[in-house]
Order: C-alpha cells, then structure tokens, then sequence
C-alpha cells in the first residue's frame, strides 16, 4: 500500500520548521563482540557432521598388537537461511510535495530495520540456549545443560549449575572452574577459559559489582575479588530477552556459535511504470545457531 497524500497532510507545507523521525539513537553493532559471523554461506542449507577423534592410549606389553581405534561418528547440524525484507512506497504526489524530505529519509531506515533484525537474530542462540527444541549436534539438548551426552558415551558434562544461580561471584567461578575440566568427546583433557560474560541490560551494574570489584563483592570482608585475576570483558548485550540470564564465554573462535549470512542486506529503488510510485525495498537472508556446546555456558534463575 503506498503512502498517500491524505495521510501526511502536515508534510505538504512550509509551515513547520523541522520534523522529527522519532527512530531514536542507534547503538553501534553488539553481535559481532560475541558470536562467529560467517559472512558467505556457500550454498542453502548448509550441514555440519560431528566427529570424536581418539581415544587415550593404551598400555601394551612387548610383542603385543596394537590397539585400534578409530573416530567416532556425531550428529549433524544444518544451517538453513531465512530470508527478511521491507518495503516502503509513496505515490508521486507525495514525493513532490513532501516538504520536509521524509520519504528519502525512510530509505535510511530500511538499512536501520534490517540491522535490528540481524541483532534480535543472534540473541537468539543465547534467548533459546535452554531451550531444548533450539539445537546443536545433539537431539534434545539445549545450548546450556547439565547433561551434555559425549559420543562415546562417556560421564555427561554440563555447562550451566545444577541449581540456577543469579550473576554472583561464586557462580562464575564455579563455571570457570568446570570449564577447566572439560574432556574431550573421547574422555581427553580439553580445558578452555571463559573469558567474556555477556549480560542483558538489568544486569549493567550488578556485572560491574561482581567482575569490576577489586575486592570481594556482597560482604564486608577486605578479601580480594579472584575474578579480577581473570580479566573478563564484559557485554552488555541489549537483545537479551530474560532480565536474569547470564552467560560465560570462551571467545569467538572458541566456542561454536554462528551467525551465518547467505545474502547481505541489498538495497533497490525502483519507480512504479503504471503509476511512478517509488518502492524503496530491502533484502538479506540469514541463519544462526550452534553446533558444539563447548565454550559457552549460561544460568537461568527464576
């Protein structure tokens, strides 16, 4: 439906001294801090294969045969490329007499639309990260578990606390240090470090508490703050969807969590040859999950 005289009548004289768009102030990008972006899908969908490489080895006597392993065979995780679009429109008259230049403006803001888009996007993998219908290589579980099956079918592991706690000093730990105990699919040591917390907006100050603090936070003791030592950088992420939820991250590159673009954002202008509306349109298709659970961990208290 093209915007119409009869509906912007105030914009068809000189009377005003200035409009204003009320769009607000756009913050810079926040996904690319945190997620891996893939910026060419090669084809759609895409599909990735786990596999679980050797096991430790084993013992032998002299004369003795050797052992045989081989790599053990994973699940799958396929990437598939939704598309997203929007259009703006306005007949002839209103670009004539648009006084203000509005419409052009609008073109602006498609570009600011199809930004949000691919922000809300990435949030997602961490909105749904204990959600078990949002999957990795493995069939009902969640990006965050407290029993994360091996391939092998080795001892469960988990990346986020038996009792959900709220963003404290304690609970970081605790998870720093279960990340330190990571194995392998096959039962190999496999640490990592977390290095990143990324928070929603509610938690701004509580995060500067609990990791900027050089002393221990919530008690009157002079014990010194042991997370400092750790030199975690901080995201306040402004897509998170649930005011409590916090997450630990082992760096982009470290963990497996994409955001992955088959077409960036296009942009068109075209004019109408029946009528000579303008059409101002945008497109971009995008995918994002994760495949691995390793590198990230996260807790949901109530």
């Amino acid at each position: 439906m093209p915007v119409l005289t009869s509906a912007y009548a105030p914009l068809l004289t000189p009377e005003l001294e200035d409009i204003f768009i009320d769009a607000g102030e756009e913050s810079p990008l926040q996904y690319p801090f945190w997620i891996n972006v893939d910026m060419g899908m090669p084809w759609n969908p895409i599909e990735s294969r786990q596999f679980a490489s050797l096991a430790s080895s084993v013992s032998m006597t002299e004369g003795e045969n050797f052992t045989r392993d081989r790599p053990l065979v994973g699940g799958t995780k396929t990437f598939t490329a939704t598309p997203y679009g929007l259009a703006f429109e306005a007949s002839l008259v209103a670009q004539e007499d648009d006084q203000y230049d509005l419409f052009n403006a609008m073109a602006g803001e498609l570009g600011r639309s199809q930004r949000d888009k691919a922000e809300v996007r990435a949030a997602s993998v961490l909105n749904n990260a204990f959600d078990t219908a949002f999957l990795g290589y493995t069939a009902g579980e969640s990006l965050c578990s407290t029993s994360h099956a091996r391939v092998d079918a080795g001892t469960a592991q988990a990346n986020k606390p038996t009792v959900e706690t709220e963003l404290s000093q304690t609970g970081v730990q605790n998870e720093q240090i279960r990340l330190r105990k990571l194995v392998s699919e096959r039962g190999l040591k496999s640490p990592m470090r977390f290095r990143q917390a990324i928070v929603p907006t509610d938690l701004l100050y509580r995060s500067r508490e609990v990791f900027g603090s050089p002393l221990k936070p919530d008690t009157a003791n002079n014990e010194i703050n042991a997370l400092v030592g750790d030199d975690f950088s901080v995201l306040i992420y402004d897509y998170l969807t649930n005011a409590k939820r916090w997450f630990l991250s082992a760096g982009k590159g470290v963990h497996d969590c994409w955001l992955r673009w088959r077409s960036q954002p296009r942009f068109a202008t075209s004019t109408d040859p029946n009528n000579l509306n303008m059409l101002m349109t945008t497109w971009m298709r995008l995918a994002e999950g994760f495949r691995s659970w390793k590198g990230i961990a996260g807790s949901n208290p109530a």
